[in-house]
């Protein structure tokens, strides 16, 4: 038994025979020929011959080699992943600064689109085209229009809306009204807060009313009469024309506004109007 292992041993291949025993092209087995890492034996004829143990070196070399590409590949495909993250997280922030910016800019045109409306109501003010309408329906109409504004200001809304009869008023106007309230209460409460409204019907009167009421800043008293005055304002950016577009407003449906406020304690805006 050790006489025909010696001699499996001591055989001797071709280039051929010993890259294919090794899982290689005869050239791959040149490459290493040339860099040292095999040493064939060399015949009378000049020609090479490899040993089993050479064979076996190369068998070894090649798992490596095989080895070390694997794991190249493992890394390039770390690296991409890594890559792929880092982008990832690129974009994101990238979405979050554009999210920002079109926010901005959306306050913007709220704002401006507001500022226009309200210098037009208040330089040519229009009679309005009574009809029957539900004034809880278009104060929801109101919400959902600057709802954005609510949820990006961090302003919760409470509803405290009781059923009301139909008065007889311009929609389009109420709704002037009620929007230019929503948003000065949100502008009042630049860190956030709660917005409640409520609405009643005053059966002793025939009339009902509507609520906006912020935990805001509050007015002082010495503002407070002259808040509806046109052009007074007490914000940096405020035009003055709001809350005295809201008034005249009210006024032409026979109705009225009144306020209740204190420094620190927020502001109450009561819309009260006819039903007939």
């Amino acid at each position: 038994m050790m006489r025909r292992n010696d001699d499996r041993d001591s055989a001797l291949f071709t280039i051929s025979v010993a890259a294919e025993l090794a899982g290689m092209h005869p050239q791959t087995l040149r490459l290493y020929e040339r860099r040292g890492l095999v040493h064939p034996q060399r015949t009378a004829k000049n020609t090479r011959r490899y040993s089993r143990r050479d064979v076996e070196r190369l068998q070894r070399i090649q798992e490596l080699t095989e080895l070390g590409l694997n794991l190249a590949g493992v890394e390039r495909v770390l690296l991409m992943e890594a890559q792929l993250t880092r982008m990832q997280s690129e974009m994101a922030h990238l979405q979050t600064r554009l999210d920002e910016a079109a926010a901005a800019m959306r306050r913007e045109v709220e704002r401006t689109t507001a500022i226009v409306q309200n210098l037009l109501d208040f330089t040519r003010p229009k009679d309005p085209a009574r009809k029957p309408m539900n004034l809880i329906k278009v104060v929801e109409e109101s919400l959902a229009l600057i709802s954005n504004k609510l949820s990006l200001s961090n302003i919760t809304v409470v509803k405290l809306l009781n059923p009301l009869p139909e008065i007889q008023a311009d929609p389009a106007h109420m709704k002037q009204v009620f929007l230019n309230l929503i948003i000065n209460a949100c502008e009042a409460m630049e860190e956030g807060g709660t917005l409640t409204i409520r609405s009643d019907y005053h059966p002793d009167t025939n009339s009902v009313s509507m609520s906006i009421r912020d935990t805001g800043v509050g007015i002082d008293e010495k503002d407070r009469a002259r808040i509806f005055d046109p052009f007074f304002s007490t914000k940096a950016k405020g035009t003055g024309l709001g809350l005295s577009v809201v008034n005249g407003i009210v006024t032409r449906h026979s109705g009225k506004v009144e306020i209740d406020s204190a420094p620190g304690k927020g502001t109450d805006f009561r819309v009260t109007l006819p039903v007939g």
